[in-house]
């Protein structure tokens, strides 16, 4: 659903700039609709909660799962880096795209922001395609390493080539290869860190709200003292980051996990 609005809300931005609307009219329409959900919520009931005790039943198997015990300070911060970077990755996109589309790509405002929807097109597609493969056919891990090593290709495609036909491909894949990797991060941490899932899936959490604070201030920076063009060159190394997180990750999970 996250994918789907992201997707719709760059049409709806298109066509009220094609109508001289103002662009707050999508902001009070889907105030609107948050309202009503948040109406409706109220009056809902919610579960009776469960206090079952079910942790003892399950101990002994998780403790045939590993083969030595996980190190919170090596593959569990190496995750949480990458809750950081797997964000980083997506944020630079969603801010930047439309400007990098009309101040790099030589694009028109209106073809660039429709950008947006590409990238969200993509993204979408990576939820289905992950929903269907992921622990079927492929480990969350490996996606991991090939997720952002698709996305530094991609920009590498965007950063030398200008093609329309190029750009719309390379942010198709790049919504594509960008999405999905922070919720993996969680779901490897669950992984390795079974007893406290609740607090080091927050740690991952907290490097991600990071991500979506500090990103925005870099970039500008760099926009601003050097280029639009630094927005791409920041998220290449990104991406490289995240690769070789990923691939200690996956070397520490060979170690630890049965």
């Amino acid at each position: 659903m996250v994918s789907i609005g992201a997707t719709l809300l760059p049409v709806i931005l298109a066509f009220l700039a094609s109508h001289d609307l103002s662009w707050g009219w999508s902001f009070y329409l889907l105030a609107v609709l948050f309202l009503i959900s948040g109406m409706y919520l109220i009056f809902m009931p919610f579960p009776a909660f469960n206090t079952n005790e079910k942790n003892e039943k399950t101990s002994e198997a998780q403790d045939n799962r590993f083969k030595e015990k996980p190190k919170f300070w090596g593959e569990g911060l190496a995750i949480i880096l990458i809750g950081f970077t797997s964000t980083a990755l997506f944020v630079v996109w969603q801010t930047w795209l439309p400007e990098l589309g009309t101040g790099f790509m030589d694009l028109s405002e209106n073809v660039a922001v429709q950008l947006l929807s590409y990238f969200s097109i993509g993204a979408l597609v990576s939820v289905l395609l992950l929903a269907v493969v992921l622990d079927k056919f492929i480990k969350p891990i490996t996606i991991m390493i090939i997720y952002p090593a698709v996305a530094f290709i991609s920009m590498l495609m965007l950063f030398f080539v200008h093609s329309y036909p190029v750009v719309i491909a390379a942010t198709f894949i790049l919504g594509l290869s960008t999405s999905g990797i922070f919720q993996l991060a969680i779901s490897v941490m669950t992984d390795f860190f079974v007893e406290n899932k609740g607090t080091t899936t927050s740690y991952v959490n907290i490097a991600g709200s990071v991500a979506f604070i500090l990103v925005p201030i870099i970039t500008s920076s760099l926009v601003g003292g050097i280029g639009i063009s630094m927005t791409l060159v920041f998220d290449m190394v990104i991406a490289l980051l995240s690769i070789l997180l990923a691939v200690f990750v996956f070397y520490r999970g060979k170690k630890v996990l049965n």
